[in-house]
């Protein structure tokens, strides 16, 4: 987009040598249109125009595409004139008289490159949003009902993440009649990678569960022996991620409680008659090292308790480092045994509200097993 039209032309004849086809306006508002039929792939023009300047030509190509690539070529030296340029969107800026055509050459098959490659990126990332999506669909169908209950038991579950997909994944499922599992993961990292891992590791829970089903493996009743046979399958497969887990199981006709933990932290509170404590039981992630070994733990539960699980998400929302209060503020979130899983979430998204005001920085997952008067 040039008026002065011997410039115009020795340009187009150089980049004709060069194996380019251009199209030469001599104004503003006749480059603008000539730029929507002939589609180019990269813009020359001058800010001296006979109608509207090159800064305002700018402005009306950009708002057309953001990725085309425009080239201020220009007698005008004033560096704010160039500021202002790069501020509408040029990517580049070169004085007249051209004088070295080899610069002139290199700038543009640089800007070319530069656009190509972010042509890539832009189909890259849209692959990648589908594939995320997908993923996100594939593990939405994994997840248990949103709530279910068994017997006098209610369990519940939600999922808050900080992006489509999320690392974080809660299941139960009813074993016999008096016993049911459920556990809470949290595999490090998002997106499509980690929510892969999901996958293989409700396919591995539920290929024990099949097992006691069918051929009377009794596996999926032993929280440590489950932790330890996944943390053997994820070295084995070297998925380079490690994965926190709390893995329990609940006999309904006993009200007890066995369970092992491969590194989840917060550690679970229970609640009763107005008393909150941590189930505090160590262990390493999966995935660490081979021979891990887990401790399953055993106790009797109250006849009538709350068992809330948090992924490490809402260690995001504290207000203080001080560990004592840190545990008062996870305990906060339990007031009675009889609140269900609606007011938890209530409070969580309030304090996202009130502290956050953005977007979360990791995903907040909790599980809550109540067993009301």
């Amino acid at each position: 987009i040039e008026d002065y039209r011997l410039f115009a032309d020795i340009l187009r004849n150089y980049l004709g040598e060069k194996g380019y086809l251009s199209e030469i306006a001599e104004t503003g508002e006749s480059g603008v249109k000539i730029f929507s039929e002939f589609k180019p792939d990269i813009v020359l023009v001058d800010l001296s125009l006979p109608d509207i300047n090159g800064l305002e030509v700018i402005r009306q190509i950009r708002e057309k595409s953001e990725s085309i690539p425009i080239i201020v070529v220009s007698g005008t030296d004033d560096i704010n004139v160039a500021i202002e340029a790069v501020r509408r969107g040029a990517w580049d800026y070169i004085l007249k008289p051209v004088t070295n055509f080899q610069i002139f050459d290199s700038t543009i098959q640089k800007a070319l490159e530069k656009a190509y490659f972010q042509q890539r990126e832009k189909i890259y990332l849209e692959r990648l949003e589908r594939h995320s999506l997908a993923a996100k669909k594939m593990q939405e169908r994994l997840f248990p009902e949103e709530q279910i209950k068994w017997d006098k038991y209610i369990l519940s579950r939600h999922v808050i993440p900080s992006i489509d997909t999320s690392g974080d994944f809660i299941d139960y499922f009813r074993i016999d009649d008096t016993h049911f599992g459920f556990y809470l993961a949290d595999v490090a990292g998002h997106g499509v990678a980690a929510a892969f891992l999901t996958v293989i590791l409700k396919s591995s829970i539920t290929l024990y569960l099949k097992k006691y089903n069918q051929m009377n493996d009794d596996t999926i009743l032993n929280p440590s022996r489950i932790l330890e046979l996944l943390n053997q399958e994820l070295m084995h497969e070297d998925y380079k991620r490690h994965i926190t887990i709390f893995y329990g199981v609940i006999d309904m006709e006993k009200n007890s409680i066995k369970f092992a933990n491969a590194g989840l932290y917060p550690f679970p509170m229970i609640f009763n008659n107005g008393q909150g404590k941590f189930l505090e039981l160590r262990g390493l992630p999966l995935g660490f090292v081979e021979k891990a070994l887990y401790d399953t733990a055993a106790m009797q539960l109250p006849d009538h308790f709350s068992l809330l699980f948090f992924s490490d998400g809402i260690l995001e929302l504290y207000t203080t480092d001080d560990p004592a209060e840190q545990k008062r503020q996870l305990l906060s979130f339990i007031t009675d045994a009889d609140e269900d899983d609606s007011v938890i979430l209530g409070k969580i998204r309030s304090i996202i509200d009130q502290r956050k005001k953005r977007d979360i920085p990791d995903d907040i997952s909790f599980l809550l097993i109540r067993k009301p008067v």
